[in-house]
């Protein structure tokens, strides 16, 4: 977990950097990076809401 956050803010860190240089291209990695962690919490959730599904259910 300590490693995803710091992969994280390594990443903002990066984006900032070349924000500096050319500020497009920064925004379509920020705008990147957005939709990767979107679809990352919704395949979380998903997947709890499969596994809360499967494991309620009567057999």
């Amino acid at each position: 977990m300590k490693r995803l956050i710091l992969n994280i803010i390594l990443t903002l860190a990066f984006i900032k950097l070349v924000s500096l240089f050319s500020p497009s291209f920064a925004n379509m990695l920020a705008d990147g990076l957005i939709m990767v962690l979107n679809l990352f919490v919704k395949a979380i959730f998903w997947l709890e809401h499969l596994v809360r599904t499967f494991l309620t259910y009567p057999n």
